[in-house]
């Protein structure tokens, strides 16, 4: 929320309120930057929760067995293909 963002700027950056409204006054809204996003964690709860939802991206972003396989062999076996076939005649 744009409070707990003011509050973590402030303390991180030791400044005034109005210091770090300056500050996010000149950003996108984060309700915007959300809409750009392939996945939103939201770290404003308790630690489990956010780990939770870490591990929820990351078993959707990591590839699967099948897919790291496809993605390192394919290329060198379909490139063998022509010559297997001249090979073959």
């Amino acid at each position: 929320s744009e409070q707990i963002q003011l509050r973590r700027l402030m303390k991180r950056d030791r400044c005034s309120e109005d210091v770090a409204r300056d500050y996010i006054s000149v950003q996108m809204p984060l309700k915007d930057k959300i809409k750009f996003a392939n996945f939103v964690i939201d770290n404003s709860g308790d630690l489990s929760e956010t780990e939770r939802q870490v591990t929820n991206v990351l078993k959707k972003i990591q590839p699967s067995l099948f897919s790291w396989l496809l993605i390192w062999l394919g290329p060198p076996l379909l490139a063998t293909l022509p010559v297997i076939y001249i090979v073959a005649k």
